[in-house]
């Protein structure tokens, strides 16, 4: 049986390649999705906070000033599968 992408997931694909370098999308049998791009350097960031103390770890995370643009994009990509996929794979 053919499975197909709807345009909006081909669309938000497109767009990410713009930003994400090499980006590969994979899905296995189980719906599990593996995205992977290789600027991921892009995401480097120290936090002065780890899961030893995870509310100021995630109060630093969420800082207005924190931009992770690389993250967002694929977190975008994910969304945009999530929402659009409708069981699809």
């Amino acid at each position: 049986m053919s499975k197909f992408l709807k345009p909006m997931v081909i669309e938000a694909l497109v767009n990410a390649t713009k930003e994400l370098d090499s980006l590969n999308v994979e899905i296995n049998a189980n719906e599990m999705m593996c995205i992977s791009f290789s600027n991921a350097d892009r995401l480097y960031y120290t936090p002065n906070y780890g899961l030893n103390s995870p509310d100021k770890f995630l109060n630093e995370l969420n800082k207005p000033d924190l931009k992770l643009p690389m993250l967002t994009t694929a977190i975008q990509l994910y969304n945009t599968f999530v929402k659009y996929s409708d069981k699809n794979f």
